[in-house]
């Protein structure tokens, strides 16, 4: 979390991957601009 920006122990993320919940669009940009940023890894 903290890569992307947000509080290390925001559970936003991990809310939405285990029980299905929306996530804010800025986590959304932020999760694309890692996964570009970090797409040779």
């Amino acid at each position: 979390m903290d890569e992307l920006g947000f509080k290390l122990l925001d559970p936003s993320l991990g809310r939405a991957l285990s029980q299905g919940s929306s996530l804010r669009p800025a986590m959304i940009a932020a999760i694309e601009i890692w996964l570009t940023t970090n797409a040779s890894v």
